[in-house]
């Protein structure tokens, strides 16, 4: 039996696990994708977004309680409002939300089990190191199920599993050389999710990247038209106007892993309400676009003196990790594409310092990190950053050491 096969064994095998142990999920934020298509299926614009505010609001429209109640959803649900582009509300209300509930979720945690896995097999393809694979799918997929980078969006059906396949799947085509392919991935990522589009940023710096991005701009464009021709120019507007709101709150939860709340937290620039929201202070709003973009710097800085497997190897991953905490409303599960890069700790020379990295790592990230540092959620968010920095660290002290090129390959 070949290593391969060995692979796809112990893959269906964490893919069973995944399905037992975790359960279907609530689909928290599956539904919000879900009910959008509803409201825009029976012309309900004002009711995929929901009314403008002035900080960004977990509150979702009044008239999805309807229709709660009429696809037969439990009412007890926690929703979240729907963040995404009109396409896929657009969409959605032509295929998602077609089918009844009890029919689509088991399907949608199917799906997304098997994104997860793919996911870290991706990451392995992408680092071309010489660990097994089987060792690889082990670690990575229990490490990443174990915590709340993978644990969470797999139990609320979170759009962010299909948003860091793709992220990884336009990774792992570039470095095989099929830049089409890379380009469309990365623009169906950037298509849920807008900061997917930061990567450009290190395919700009090397020359061997430059040819992925002609099929990334036609397949954006192409999707931009789409989704015009089926939302209109009404939905944009208010996306638009959400993107604007995001950028200008802070959320206060025990999964904010990013910089923003770091920062406002501890310099206790105003309180939030009762939903932990409040307005980014200006000068925190900018410091925190400062540091973007000195880490866009280094990495382009670094990208661009990098060997191939210095750059995806220690390069991508740890930008990846930038890129989300300098982002707004960034959760624990935005970082799941590169924590997907996890079992490169164990690689030589890391032994013992990397397993108990690993461990680390696992532990903060844990439930039961949750459920016993809850009552302080400053100090979990602070945990949950310094994990961060601990895995760029690493990932950059174990950076492959055959030389280095002036210039990218």
């Amino acid at each position: 039996m070949t290593d391969t096969h060995r692979a796809w064994i112990i893959a269906i095998v964490l893919w069973v696990l995944l399905q037992v142990v975790l359960g279907i999920g609530g689909g928290n934020d599956f539904f919000a994708v879900y009910l959008a298509g509803k409201a825009f299926g029976l012309g309900d614009f004002a009711s995929v977004y929901g009314p403008a505010t002035e900080m960004f609001s977990l509150d979702v429209p009044s008239a999805w309680t309807a229709l709660v109640a009429e696809a037969g959803i439990d009412p007890e649900l926690t929703l979240y409002p729907y963040i995404y582009p009109p396409i896929w509300a657009a969409l959605s209300a032509m295929t998602l939300s077609q089918i009844a509930p009890e029919t689509v979720l088991p399907i949608v945690s199917a799906v997304n089990a098997a994104l997860f896995i793919g996911t870290v097999a991706l990451a392995w393809r992408i680092t071309r190191t010489q660990q097994s694979l089987v060792l690889w799918l082990l670690v990575g997929v229990i490490f990443l199920a174990a915590t709340t980078f993978g644990f969470v969006p797999l139990r609320q059906g979170q759009w962010q599993i299909l948003t860091s396949f793709l992220i990884l799947l336009s990774l792992e085509r570039a470095r095989a050389g099929a830049p089409a392919h890379a380009g469309i991935a990365l623009a169906l990522a950037t298509s849920i999710k807008l900061y997917p589009v930061l990567l450009l940023v290190l395919w700009l710096a090397r020359r061997d990247q430059l040819r992925n991005i002609p099929a990334f701009v036609i397949t954006l464009i192409a999707l931009g038209g789409a989704s015009f021709l089926l939302a209109g120019p009404e939905l944009h507007l208010q996306f638009i106007g959400r993107v604007a709101t995001i950028s200008g709150s802070v959320l206060y939860t025990l999964l904010s892993y990013n910089f923003t709340v770091l920062l406002d937290g501890w310099t206790l620039t105003g309180l939030a309400n009762a939903d932990g929201i409040k307005q980014t202070t200006p000068w925190v709003g900018a410091l925190n676009k400062l540091m973007l973009l000195a880490s866009a710097t280094a990495a382009i800085w670094a990208a661009r003196r990098a060997t191939p497997d210095q750059f995806y190897r220690c390069v991508i991953p740890i930008w990846l990790v930038a890129m989300s905490y300098f982002s707004p409303l960034s959760w624990s599960y935005h970082f799941l594409s590169a924590m997907a890069f996890a079992p490169l700790l164990l690689q030589r020379p890391a032994g013992i310092l990397g397993l108990s990295a690993i461990f680390a790592l696992t532990f903060t990230g844990s439930a039961f990190a949750i459920g016993a540092i809850a009552p302080t959620g400053m100090l979990l968010i602070c945990i949950g950053s310094a994990s961060l920095l601990i895995f760029a660290a690493m990932l950059y002290w174990l950076r492959p050491q055959n030389g280095r090129t002036t210039l990218p390959e």
